[in-house]
């Protein structure tokens, strides 16, 4: 019997079809063929031409075949070889950044801990820092593993050079730098700024960023990614904001400027800019606030820290490889409108 598939066969589909194997499937399927037309069982090459899509949650494999070429499926597919070799290729591919070591600054909590929890899921070994030490134990025990947590302000150099020092005596150098510790103060419009708010501020967010990025250097591995916590609000004129928003913007000029300064040694510079995204900065804020946050929103909803977690992989990832000095939202649109 005879089966006609499309041009690509999506292999999670047919093989619940005709096995019953439950999603999501990656992995070669014995397909034969049959004097370059049929594909059917008495003749069996190997096939060329496997390509691997990263579409729906990273496990879809799909068959490039000539249009509508007639394709079998051998009854006596041996499903356990085939489960073993999914297994596999779905650990390989759970592992984009498998024998990286990842700096993430500030990721105590929210998207920046997520992120380091998802990096350790990927295989990296990330250290993380936080100003203070319980939070930063809890964030260490959440990862579970393959984790060191340095207690530090980003805002201090000398936390700073206490930082590397570890990162140096543990693991040697850096693959990937996320420098993620930001502060802000909000509803202080212009006329209401005081010096004390200005220097915070600007300390954390330009001053930090720049050190944590310039004393990472030594460290850093040529051809490996910085990646810098920017936010939708270094485009939009939110009221009240305009010495955060300051900060932001010099964060995406950093991005520019250090893309030319780095390029000698292939290490790509990226901007992750958030937009509303629910973590703690919406506890305790009325419904009504809330609301008016979501009705900015063009996709009608707030994000999650998954969401910035799985957009810093692919910053940090060789899937991004051809990507340098780009301010990347993560905003449900709002910055585009």
């Amino acid at each position: 019997m005879l089966w006609v598939l499309p041009h690509y066969i999506d292999v999670g589909n047919f093989l619940h079809a005709m096995h019953k194997v439950p999603h999501p499937y990656s992995g070669a399927l014995p397909i034969h063929a049959k004097n370059g037309r049929e594909w059917g069982p008495e003749n069996a090459p190997s096939l060329t031409g496997i390509r691997d899509d990263d579409r729906l949650g990273g496990y879809l494999t799909a068959f490039r075949l000539p249009h509508r070429r007639k394709v079998f499926a051998s009854p006596s597919t041996k499903l356990s070889s085939l489960s073993t070799e999914v297994e596999s290729r779905k650990e390989a591919i759970m592992e984009k950044l498998k024998g990286k070591t990842a700096v993430i600054t500030g990721a105590t909590s929210g998207m920046a801990l997520a992120t380091a929890k998802r990096f350790v899921e990927e295989g990296a070994y990330v250290f993380i820092t936080g100003r203070r030490q319980q939070p930063l134990d809890e964030a260490v025990k959440a990862i579970g593993k393959n984790v060191t947590g340095v207690q530090g302000d980003a805002g201090s150099l000398a936390d700073l050079d206490r930082l590397y020092e570890t990162v140096k005596n543990k693991k040697g150098s850096i693959d990937i730098l996320y420098a993620s510790a930001g502060i802000g103060d909000f509803n202080v419009p212009l006329g209401s700024i005081t010096e004390t708010v200005f220097d915070n501020t600007f300390n954390v967010n330009v001053r930090g960023t720049l050190f944590t990025v310039q004393k990472a250097l030594p460290l850093m591995r040529d051809g490996g990614s910085i990646i810098m916590t920017g936010s939708i609000a270094s485009v939009k004129g939110f009221p009240g904001m305009s010495v955060y928003n300051a900060s932001k913007a010099a964060v995406r000029s950093f991005a520019r400027t250090w893309t030319m300064d780095l390029k000698s040694r292939k290490i790509r510079v990226n901007v992750l800019s958030p937009g509303s995204i629910d973590t703690g900065v919406f506890v305790g804020i009325s419904g009504e606030l809330r609301d008016q946050f979501i009705s900015l929103i063009p996709m009608g909803r707030i994000g999650e820290s998954s969401e910035i977690a799985a957009a810093a992989l692919f910053l940090a990832s060789d899937d991004s490889s051809f990507i340098t000095g780009i301010e990347l939202f993560v905003d449900g649109g709002t910055a585009q409108i």
